[in-house]
């Protein structure tokens, strides 16, 4: 007799990167609403927004209405979305009300940003990781396709002693991001190509990294002017502004990453960019 295994039929929060339309999106995260809320409904939807229409929002969702600007705030609030999928989202809904192809490819532009940056950079949760500020700079080297992977020559690029490449190596090793051939000398690999160490990390090693990411500027300003730059602003900002200004810079940090990402290193050097915002007051 033929067995049928069942398949897991567990059902998935929507990821809204996996969208470029809007209503798609709206109409994913409702049948995943349906099938996990008991008695969820566009009825009950609409209670819950104060919608009086639960025609109009079904229009919406299903793509049979164009989704208002009012409408796109309005139901943002019950997605549950994070900083970066709001954002996102209100890309979406701006695509989706571009009137001609030079807004839309704006848009697009941004959208395409958000979505590297969040389904290529790996997270590294390992405090270990940030046990020597060589780690990072290591790991990022060894994922250019044309430079030497030898321990000699990444010494040499780093200013470090083998020694301390070498163990360094053996350490990403055994966090399990890179990989050593069998070649004479021996060559590593690796397939984590970005990544980035989540803000949940705040210990004694990522304090001590940024310590020594500072040292590093300090020494810096012995280099020529024309391979380093230093600015420093003094501004007051209240607590709302400082927070809109650290969502401006992590803008920036992905639209850099995103415009000089570089399979290669070429005629290219590796910069290091640090920025610091604090108070001065009190």
């Amino acid at each position: 007799m033929l067995k049928i295994i069942k398949m897991n039929d567990t059902p998935t929060k929507p990821n809204i990167f996996d969208h470029i339309d809007i209503g798609t999106y709206l109409e994913a995260h409702y049948k995943f609403r349906k099938r996990t809320t008991k008695g969820f409904s566009y009825e009950s939807w609409a209670n819950q927004l104060n919608i009086k229409s639960r025609s109009l929002l079904r229009m919406m969702v299903t793509g049979k209405r164009a989704v208002t600007v009012n409408f796109a705030q309005t139901i943002a609030s019950s997605l549950e979305l994070t900083s970066q999928e709001k954002k996102y989202y209100d890309l979406l809904a701006d695509y989706s009300r571009a009137e001609n192809n030079e807004q839309k490819n704006m848009l697009w532009k941004k959208m395409v940003i958000l979505m590297e940056h969040q389904q290529q950079a790996a997270p590294i949760s390992s405090a270990d990781f940030l046990s020597s500020h060589l780690l990072p700079k290591i790991q990022t080297l060894l994922g250019f396709e044309d430079l030497l992977k030898t321990s000699e020559n990444i010494a040499e690029i780093l200013g470090a002693s083998v020694a301390q490449v070498n163990e360094c190596l053996i350490q990403l090793q055994k966090l399990e991001l890179i990989e050593c051939t069998n070649e004479n000398p021996p060559r590593w690999s690796t397939d984590v190509k970005r990544f980035k160490v989540p803000d949940a990390i705040q210990n004694a090693s990522l304090k001590n990294y940024y310590v020594k990411a500072f040292q590093d500027s300090i020494e810096a300003i012995a280099l020529p002017p024309t391979t380093r730059k230093f600015r420093s602003l003094l501004i007051p900002l209240s607590e709302k502004e400082y927070a809109e200004v650290l969502e401006k810079l992590e803008d920036a940090y992905r639209e850099i990453l995103h415009q000089y990402k570089a399979e290669t290193l070429e005629d290219r050097r590796l910069y290091q960019l640090n920025t610091s915002l604090f108070p001065l007051s009190k």
